[in-house]
This record gives structure tokens, C-alpha cells and sequence, in this order.
């Protein structure tokens, strides 16, 4: 899921590498404070909480306890507030959550004939990404909680999948990172490799630490 920076009413325009020393930037995930404290340490990463049309009336207010916010594109597009955005964050530097953003549904293992049915509303290219994203999680043994990103992208020319991958130091350390690309009829053994590269660049350790 896309993220965006998004300022205070009135707020002259600028970018998080742009922003002064100490400011409060509000976020919602452990995941991006320490993407943040990595790869701007001089800013200083609060929670926040509430949904979106109401963090953005705190933070015009300044009632939100931050300076600016993160907050999801598409969000303040169902809002009709997508002019609010002042910098789009690039998705393979700000590594969303593995799927985020996909709805699915689930059924019984031992059931084909709700699957069949179900083949009907599956959209082929979304779940490749799905399946190259939860297959890094899987090999990280990770969770919704795990501090890892995933992100895959889908070419529909050569339909080749390309997998970014982190896992995070909740301390704002250098995040671990890795890429694999490759065929996507094949997109969970391209996710398990990018995730196989970040257990062997040491990715246990990052993840054996509680935010």
C-alpha cells in the first residue's frame, strides 16, 4: 500500500528529506518508525492513532502530536483529499507489509468446490504478488507483527515478478535488504529466495528484537 507524506494546512511544500531537524512525524506502524529512524535519523518518528480524516483534522489543529503525518494514498483518495499530498514515498524504499492492501478470502483446505467457485473473483496478477510477498514471511517465519516488508511488482509484458524485501531494526539501524526477480508462475520461489538472502545477510538477529 502506498504511503504519502501529508502536511498542516497551509504548510508550505517540501519532502521528508527536506524537513528540519527534531520534526515530530506521525506514523501508524512500528514498521515505518523504524524505516524512518533509518533512513532520516535527524526526524523524530510518534504514533498515531484515529482514522484518516480525523488525523488530518488533528494535525491541521495541530491537536495530532506530530508535525506532519504518513499516511495511505489510497485512503485520502476515498476521501477526495488526494491534493493534500505533498510527496508520494517510493513503495520499493518504504516496503509496505507483505499483502497489504489485498483482499482475500479464505476457504477449507478440503473443500474444491468452494475453490472453484472462488477462481471466479481471483484476480491472476494480484495473487502472484500475494503468493512472492507471504512466501519471504514464510521463510523469515514472520507474522503480521514481524518487523519485514515485502513488496512484489508484476510486469504484464515479460511477466516477470520482482520481489524488495527488508527486515527492519527497530533501534532505526540500516534495515537488511534483498531483490530476486523471475517468472511469475514461479513467484513463491522467487519470494523465498529474496527472504533466504535476508536470513543470510543475518536477519535473525534484527528479528529476534522486540520493538
Amino acid at each position: 500500500m502506498i504511503r504519502e507524506l501529508v502536511l498542516p494546512a497551509g504548510h508550505p511544500p517540501t519532502t521528508l528529506a527536506d524537513l528540519p531537524p527534531g520534526t515530530r512525524v506521525g506514523t501508524s506502524a512500528p514498521r515505518r518508525a523504524a524505516l524512518l529512524k533509518a533512513l532520516y535519523p535527524k526526524l523524530t518518528p510518534v504514533p498515531i492513532r484515529g482514522n484518516a480524516d480525523s488525523r488530518l483534522a488533528a494535525l491541521d489543529e495541530d491537536r495530532l502530536g506530530a508535525d506532519v503525518m504518513i499516511a495511505a494514498l489510497a485512503g485520502l483518495r476515498r476521501l477526495g483529499l488526494a491534493h493534500r499530498v505533498t510527496e508520494i514515498l517510493d513503495p520499493t524504499v518504504w516496503l509496505p507489509a507483505a499483502g497489504a492492501g489485498i483482499v482475500v478470502i479464505e476457504h477449507r483446505a478440503d473443500d474444491p468446490d468452494v475453490a472453484r467457485l472462488l477462481d471466479f473473483v481471483t484476480h491472476p496478477p494480484t495473487r502472484i504478488l500475494l503468493e512472492a510477498e507471504r512466501a519471504v514471511l514464510t521463510v523469515l517465519e514472520g507474522g503480521c507483527l514481524t518487523a519485514a516488508s515485502a513488496h512484489a511488482v508484476l510486469d504484464p509484458d515479460t511477466g516477470l515478478v520482482t520481489v524488495h524485501a527488508a527486515v527492519l531494526d527497530p533501534a532505526g539501524g540500516p534495515a537488511l535488504r534483498s531483490s530476486a526477480c523471475g517468472p511469475g508462475n514461479h513467484a513463491a520461489d522467487i519470494g523465498r529466495k529474496a527472504g533466504l538472502e535476508l536470513l543470510q545477510a543475518g536477519a535473525a538477529r534484527l528479528l529476534a528484537v522486540t520493538p
